[in-house]
């Protein structure tokens, strides 16, 4: 009875050491999360949502970062990338690992080239609580590549150092450098992409409005990459017995800022600095809860600091500045200009920042009054250089068909409003729409459709789509609703090696009664396919093996269409077979091939000849037309498409059976309704071959050419530069065309835009 007593007391006196610890936490901020310094482990990432998966993966972590290694025999990477770099990081912010935000953090020794590798070996060589340091060893075709990954206790970054010792071969001309790729935000370059010397610092962040990361070098001469993908490289000839080190920072920020990048970088360069510090208020003289003030040099973006309580400071380099502030949905503050001098404070207040008004948008097609779906491009007013703040780029409702809502800055604006264009009707644009501070604007649109391909049996997908995984970042509903605003009549998506978002986007189509194409994007680094149509959620194909392996294990679905996807990139499947890159060599055992340039460039013109070449030796290899679209918000789903003719009912299978045979064209505008259908077999007629069909344009037609083996045959000139020979948005034609030997005919029909349409082959027999 004494000794439960005591307990008692000692619990006592425990919760209320307990409680003390609490308030003084809570009142005085000095007692904090405990810093248990660094800790490295192998097993499956701590990271909530992050890919590595393994046993082998080795998670290092400390007070402000986690970042997970693919371990050796660990996760596979994405993109065939060996094993051994960064898969998933985030901030830790009060103990707490918040979600990944990491793709890949890695050197590659020649960008995103083919990396034959046979080896790769990641160890712990330091675990300590003030220190730990993975090892990373791999080779590169017969060279060694040695990377080391430092974590330190109480530090917001991880030290990178990569060495690369070639052999006996000479590699000419590699670029060579640390990517950064992250999950769902977006990268920025002070100053731009491009050569370092045009660049205004040696670090990019990537971001979103709750978190960032910097990457610090100095070794590059040149930053490239896209939205969710960067690279600080450079280009060197590798002698034999070279030995080049690189060294890089991996920094992560709890906010969507880049000034502690900034902070970071002048620490890491020792370069004089001064502090801006003032208040921002806006035009009703109330101070913003959360301002952000951007500072611009040489008229370019620099960084940007997240104030509190109408108040800012932000640390720059010595020099000359223009600041603005901004927050979403307002219009920006006026630029006010600040020379920033060593050592020095600055006040610079902020003061005329204006709040938001409202739009109220409705869609309908003229002839019927029906609501239509649309994509909404705003231009005019103010711009947001971080792009969480706000897009020019909106769409109609889901939920409600034709209507938009959306708060927009004040300003003066005009709206153009896509429904379907340039395929079956014309862009409409709104134009000097004013929208006041506090107002409510309510505008109305009628778009006319003047072609209507589904009444001929002709329906059309964009056939390589992104949602939010890995380099997306497009939502399933976004994606979803992408497609409806471009009149497609399949929605489809094809995340690299990911099945992840297929319910969901099954989930979105199906309110609207949209039929759905689930694929996947197979990605080795030395090529990329989709496959499609898969069950749904089928995760049992991979992008490790040879060509043949990988479409083997395609084949064991029926009926599933193999695509190549991008041929003539660096990771293209023809690019890889020019230069003998392919993992056991060649294999024609796939179906389709992309086009997707919204001009005809030189990598379609070689795709457009390849096929040429495979059709003359009679190989049925058809031709697909896609965006690869990874952000709707920049980039227009379904600009290129491809159309499939089919008889009944639309279905996810009907579509891709037509597809596979080649019952398709591919376009950027123009439609063809042919009498004879392609990817079919005919016979001519006392050595004659009919060909006959209905072209239509919405923009107007241009031209129109027949296409024999590769060579252009017979045309039809329906406007020029110089004289205008027809005002037609629809023509019929026939070609009778003397046909002695077995062949291929194809369609190639220009609108007035200069939009193209290429259709696939049919095939001839002469009697």
């Amino acid at each position: 009875m004494l000794k439960d007593k005591v307990s008692f007391k000692n619990l006592l006196i425990s919760l209320g050491i307990l409680v003390l610890l609490v308030s003084l936490s809570t009142s005085t901020g000095i007692i904090q999360a405990a810093d248990n310094g660094v800790q490295v482990e192998k097993g499956w990432t701590p990271i909530p949502g992050g890919e590595a998966n393994s046993e082998n993966d080795i998670t290092m972590k400390n007070s402000n970062f986690a970042v997970t290694i693919s371990g050796t025999n660990g996760s596979k990477p994405p993109w065939g990338v060996p094993r051994g770099g960064i898969l998933d990081g985030a901030p830790v912010v009060d103990g707490e690992i918040q979600l990944d935000r990491l793709i890949l953090v890695d050197f590659l020794p020649d960008r995103w080239s083919g990396w034959p590798t046979d080896y790769q070996e990641v160890k712990i060589v330091e675990n300590t609580s003030e220190k730990g340091v993975v090892q990373v060893k791999r080779d590169w075709y017969e060279a060694e590549l040695i990377t080391t990954i430092t974590l330190e206790k109480g530090d917001e970054f991880v030290h990178l150092e990569s060495t690369l010792k070639n052999a006996k071969e000479v590699h000419k001309n590699i670029n060579s450098g640390y990517t950064l790729s992250i999950e769902g935000g977006w990268i920025d370059v002070p100053g731009g992409r491009g050569a370092r010397k045009d660049t205004l610092g040696d670090w990019m962040v990537g971001y979103n409005e709750n978190w960032a990361f910097g990457l610090h070098s100095n070794y590059y001469s040149t930053v490239d990459g896209g939205t969710t993908w960067t690279e600080q490289y450079k280009t060197n000839t590798f002698n034999p017995e070279d030995k080049k080190t690189y060294e890089a920072w991996l920094q992560v920020v709890p906010k969507g800022e880049s000034s502690p990048v900034i902070d970071f970088n002048m620490e890491l360069n020792n370069t004089a600095r001064g502090t801006v510090s003032g208040e921002v208020i806006n035009t009703q003289g109330q101070k913003l809860e959360k301002p952000i003030v951007v500072a611009y040099k040489n008229g370019e973006l620099f960084g940007w600091n997240i104030g509190q309580n109408g108040e800012y400071s932000f640390d720059l380099p010595t020099g000359t500045y223009q600041l603005k502030a901004m927050a979403e949905k307002n219009a920006p503050s006026s630029s006010k200009k600040v020379t920033v001098k060593e050592n020095e404070r600055s006040t610079v207040n902020l003061t005329d920042v204006k709040g938001p008004g409202n739009i109220n948008l409705q869609v309908f097609e003229s002839n019927t009054e029906k609501p239509l779906d649309a994509k909404i491009e705003i231009s005019g007013g103010p711009e947001y250089p971080i792009r969480y703040l706000g897009s020019t780029t909106k769409f109609t409702d889901l939920d409600n068909k034709g209507k938009a809502s959306f708060a927009f800055p004040p300003a003066t604006y005009d709206m153009t409003i896509n429904s379907g264009a340039p395929f079956v009707a014309e862009k409409k644009t709104l134009e000097d729409i004013t929208v006041k501070s506090g107002e409510t604007t309510n505008l109305t649109a009628n778009i006319e459709i003047t072609k209507q391909p589904n009444k001929q049996n002709w329906y059309s997908a964009d056939l390589h789509q992104h949602s939010d995984i890995l380099d997306g970042i497009t939502t399933p509903k976004e994606l979803v609703i992408s497609n409806l605003a471009a009149q497609t009549d399949l929605a489809f998506v094809s995340d690299h090696d990911s099945v992840a978002r297929h319910k969901a986007v099954k989930e979105f189509a199906k309110q609207r009664n949209l039929p759905f194409i689930p694929s996947v994007e197979i990605s080795p680094m030395w090529s990329h396919f989709n496959v499609f149509p898969l069950p749904m959620e089928y995760e049992k194909l991979h992008s490790t093996g040879t060509a043949s392996e990988i479409f083997k294990t395609a084949r064991k679905l029926d009926d599933v269409v193999i695509q190549v996807n991008h041929p003539w990139i660096s990771y293209g499947y023809f690019n890889a077979q020019n230069n003998d890159a392919i993992p056991g060599g060649y294999d024609d055992d796939y179906d389709v091939v992309e086009i997707r340039k919204q001009k005809i460039k030189n990598s379609d013109k070689k795709t457009i000849n390849k096929l040429y070449s495979l059709w003359n030796q009679g190989k049925e290899k058809y031709m697909v037309g896609n965006t690869d679209i990874h952000d709707v918000q920049s980039n227009t789903t379904g600009y290129i498409r491809t159309f499939a003719n089919i008889e009944g009912n639309l279905t996810a299978e009907s579509y891709t059976k037509a597809v596979k045979e080649g019952n398709s064209y591919v376009s950027r505008g123009p439609l063809v309704y042919p009498e004879k259908d392609f990817g079919e077999i005919y016979q001519t007629e006392n050595g004659v071959f009919k060909l006959s069909f209905e072209a239509a344009a919405a923009k107007g037609l241009k031209e129109v050419h027949v296409v024999k083996e590769g060579e252009k045959v017979k045309s039809r000139l329906l406007s020029s530069q110089y004289v205008e020979l027809e005002e037609v948005e629809k023509k019929s034609f026939e070609f009778y065309l003397p046909t002695s030997e077995d062949t291929w005919y194809s369609l190639i029909i220009v609108d007035k835009a200069g939009n193209h349409l290429y259709s696939n082959p049919i095939w001839v027999e002469a009697n």
